[in-house]
């Protein structure tokens, strides 16, 4: 009898859910973080030539991609990369070629400060949680594509370890 007490408060207080973080609880949250930002409209997952790039109104947008497992004795390291774009929209009356570029250094300005915004929620914000932290200072490369609309943005790759389910005491 005293055994299933201590059992069902472990549970109660928590104690395994360690077990139940994982890829699915992590990409949730990544969900989230990115949702939660009023600069995005829309959050994506998967192939980035999955997306209709023709839809202007789901811009801007947090794209995510998963990446690599590593699976350690005590933890699985997940890889994501965050992608956040902007449709990139041309002034037909700039006088020069820097002034012509304007849009994108606003979107560069605006999309770098989603990804630190994200990041800050992962770090000690409202996706900050004891069973799963990023792991890395993740480093942000720009990129200005021309898919089937010309997006500009940037791209960070995000390393979240969780504890292991499986781990071997």
């Amino acid at each position: 009898m005293d055994l299933l007490f201590f059992l069902s408060l472990f549970f109660k207080m928590g104690f395994f859910n360690c077990m139940k973080k994982g890829y699915y609880q992590i990409t949730e949250a990544l969900e989230s973080a990115a949702a939660g930002n009023d600069q995005i409209n829309q959050v994506t997952w998967g192939n980035i030539f999955d997306l209709d790039f023709r839809k202007m109104d789901m811009f801007p947008i947090a794209h995510m991609i998963t990446g690599n497992a590593t699976l350690g004795e005590r933890t699985i390291t997940y890889e994501f990369d965050l992608l956040v774009m902007d449709i990139v929209d041309y002034s037909k009356e700039a006088k020069n070629l820097y002034e012509g570029n304007m849009t994108k250094q606003d979107i560069y300005h605006r999309t770098l400060a989603v990804i630190s915004e994200i990041l800050a929620s992962f770090r000690r914000g409202d996706q900050y949680d004891a069973y799963f932290r990023l792991t890395n200072d993740p480093v942000a490369e720009p990129f200005d594509e021309d898919m089937e609309a010309n997006v500009c943005g940037w791209k960070a790759t995000l390393l979240i370890e969780a504890i292991n389910p499986n781990n071997i005491c």
